[in-house]
């Protein structure tokens, strides 16, 4: 007996985008944060110690030490709210594609 796949409904895809972006971002974010910090850095040179290390193994070490854990997520709500419904859409219409073109 053979198994008929059925195509994901439009809800199913929207959803699975949104909790696909939502996972992705809690997993990325802290990487994220240190990138954008160690952009800061080279952009204002004068905004860490002298002598200091510049990288990003300092930089995380000085983010847990100043703002403990959830500095590494400071700013996720607004990149949630970005992300979420972008992701969503893309699934969706990657879904609506493939059924417009019959891939």
């Amino acid at each position: 007996m053979e198994a008929t796949l059925e195509e994901p409904h439009f809800m199913e895809s929207l959803v699975c985008g949104a909790t696909s972006g939502i996972c992705s971002s809690l997993i990325t974010y802290p990487m994220d944060v240190i990138r954008r910090r160690l952009q800061i850095l080279g952009v204002h040179p004068g905004c860490h110690r002298p002598g200091e290390s510049v990288g990003p193994w300092n930089e995380l070490r000085t983010i847990v030490r100043n703002e403990g854990a959830t500095g590494l997520y400071r700013g996720l709500v607004p990149e949630l709210l970005k992300v979420t419904p972008m992701v969503g859409c893309t699934f969706t219409t990657y879904e609506l594609m493939k059924d417009v073109l019959g891939v």
